[in-house]
């Protein structure tokens, strides 16, 4: 029987922002003197990475979630289990262990573009432990965003799902897509929803973004993927399906963006959760962009994510 409605299972980091300091730019670039010390103008931390991204983001939309993975057994991951229940995300299929925290430190410039260093710990031996498998088979959703474990474990768990009649959302990044279509094709085959930004669609094709013909080539039918949903920041989102494009126009920016991190997360909860709200495509798009707006109007990943409509 079905109890939670999805399980977020991803990267869980400690976010530490240092805002609006004197670094030097140049050509896109983030230059730092070897040997130099710099001063942020502000600093604030906040938990993030997507599995706690997209938890607390379909929490605040009302549905039943679950963050399930490992967590250090310090102060750190207290700090995370205590923040996921303020949010009122399930928290008993997470297991404390003694693995290393992941840590990431944002650099914020001006217009809220960011340069983030971070330190993801390879804590995945244990991935798909008795509590990981619990919240899954209780759930009717998996959206399942991990970096960091290897192939092995990421089919393991998604077939895991499919044994267990869970339906799939899959966000990796573009360490994976670089590695071509053969080997994502069976993240790609066992997936029902596949998130990604155009620039990772160029990676998993082998095609310059600049190539990319959104509008008129289904990358659904190339990549032999149920529904695919691309992003491509200004110029709006599209999902691709068996038969059908469909294109929505960004949501306006009326002011100045303060910081992207988590844009990408937070349009795939603000759609996915209004699919499963049964939603139409085109209301579940338009939602997902006027999450990642109100995303990146907002310090941190999360602060800005939505609350049920």
């Amino acid at each position: 029987m079905k109890t939670i409605d999805i399980t977020s299972v991803g990267s869980a980091t400690i976010d530490l922002f240092m805002i609006g300091g004197k670094f030097t730019e140049k050509k896109d670039r983030l230059s730092l003197a070897i040997g130099g010390k710099y001063q942020s103008e502000d600093f604030t931390e906040s938990i993030g990475g997507g599995g706690l991204n997209t938890a607390v983001g379909f929490s605040r939309l009302g549905l039943k979630t679950s963050f399930a993975g490992e967590l250090s057994n310090d102060w750190l991951g207290s700090r995370i289990i205590s923040k996921l229940k303020d949010e009122k995300v399930l928290t008993q299929y997470a297991l404390q262990t003694n693995i290393k925290p992941s840590v990431s430190t944002i650099l914020l410039g001006a217009t809220g573009e960011r340069t983030i260093i971070s330190y993801i710990a390879p804590n995945f031996k244990t991935l798909l432990n008795s509590l990981v498998r619990k919240s899954i088979r209780l759930s009717t959703w998996l959206f399942f965003c991990d970096h960091k474990s290897s192939k092995n474990y990421k089919t393991e768990v998604l077939r895991y799902a499919v044994r267990n009649k869970t339906r799939i959302a899959v966000s990796l990044g573009k360490d994976e897509f670089r590695k071509g279509y053969l080997h994502n094709e069976e993240y790609l085959k066992l997936s029902d929803a596949f998130f990604l930004n155009a620039h990772e669609l160029g990676d998993l094709t082998k095609r310059k973004y600049e190539d990319l013909d959104l509008i008129k080539t289904n990358y659904a039918e190339i990549l032999k993927t149920k529904l695919l949903i691309v992003t491509d920041s200004r110029n709006g989102e599209y999902v691709y399906l068996k038969g059908k494009i469909v294109h929505r126009k960004a949501y306006p920016l009326n002011k100045q963006s303060i910081d992207t991190t988590g844009a990408g997360d937070a349009f795939a909860v603000g759609f996915l959760g209004s699919c499963i709200k049964e939603r139409s495509l085109e209301e579940s798009m338009d939602f997902g962009s006027k999450n990642a707006v109100s995303v990146i109007l907002s310090l941190g990943a999360q602060t800005g994510l939505l609350y049920a409509r």
